[in-house]
């Protein structure tokens, strides 16, 4: 995750040095749209939050927020197997 939202952070300050801008709704689809299938539901929720307001987005937030996700999935897959490796002892 860390390499993905690099390289998109990458890309954002190249384009700003070439003086060209990019809507923050461009930011945030292109976030959103190169994630793995496990995102799914999360993708549709911020679809959902960030269309209620387009001149809001916030993209720093979007990126924490991906990241903290991020952190829950690692969570919950070391936890599923520490409980699986449990119940086969």
């Amino acid at each position: 995750m860390d390499e993905y939202i690099n390289n998109i952070q990458l890309f954002i300050i190249y384009l700003t040095k070439l003086n060209q801008t990019i809507s923050k709704l461009i930011v945030a689809w292109l976030i959103l749209k190169g994630l793995l299938n496990q995102y799914n539901n999360y993708v549709s929720r911020k679809y959902e939050e960030l269309i209620k307001d387009l001149n809001e987005i916030d993209v720093f937030k979007l990126i924490n927020d991906l990241i903290l996700k991020e952190g829950r999935f690692n969570f919950n897959i070391n936890l599923k197997a520490n409980k699986t490796s449990f119940n086969n002892n």
